[in-house]
């Protein structure tokens, strides 16, 4: 209670036909009590070409057109189209923040060996969510929910381990569509590890 939190990390996507996501940032909580806490989120994500779907042409495919069979896409083959950069995405992240409500329901401790416990809490956590996506950096809103670890190494250092399901809609226009309404929910699976500061470093254990 009345204690700050800084917690860095890093994500990565799974589940991703197109594009890995790696991301790299950090949270800052206030925790307003032993349960419930708000905490402002931000990721920067590196989005890599994943090597999962391929792009397979038929028989009778011309050899400048690369010849009948699949390859892996490129990248320039993701983010372009009749030789512009354009929001056709499946997926691409960039930027991800949040401001996320954290609920706290259960505490406890894991036996080790001999006389050695490791102290944890259980997180649930909710809240909306800004993100950039595409080669053109496109800004979007959508929110996420997710569950999160603690476990405590000391009374200010945790290792902590979260998966978020991140959803957001993709705007902007397709191939065969000048439409700027919505195109697509995307719901982003991001698992993440990273470990918590908590300031001050001590606190007055309630009885």
């Amino acid at each position: 209670a009345g204690r700050f939190e800084i917690s860095p990390g890093v994500d990565i996507s799974v589940r991703d036909a197109f594009w890995q996501k790696v991301g790299f940032g950090a949270a800052f909580t206030y925790h307003f009590n032993d349960d419930f806490a708000l905490s402002l989120r931000g990721m920067y994500n590196l989005s890599l070409v994943s090597g999962v779907a391929q792009i397979c042409r038929p028989e009778g495919t011309s050899v400048a057109d690369g010849g009948p069979g699949c390859s892996f896409p490129t990248r320039d083959q993701l983010t372009t189209y009749n030789g512009k950069t354009e929001n056709v995405t499946w997926g691409y992240l960039s930027l991800l923040t949040s401001l996320d409500l954290q609920w706290s329901p259960l505490y406890g401790k894991l036996s080790l060996f001999a006389e050695k416990f490791l102290a944890f809490n259980i997180y649930l956590l909710a809240g909306p969510a800004f993100l950039l996506y595409g080669p053109n950096n496109t800004p979007t809103v959508g929110g996420n929910v997710g569950v999160g670890f603690r476990f405590f190494i000391n009374s200010w250092l945790t290792v902590r381990l979260e998966m978020r399901d991140v959803i957001y809609g993709e705007v902007g226009a397709l191939p065969d569509r000048d439409s700027k309404t919505p195109t697509s929910i995307r719901n982003q699976l991001m698992p993440e590890i990273g470990f918590s500061m908590f300031i001050p470093t001590v606190f007055k254990e309630s009885r």
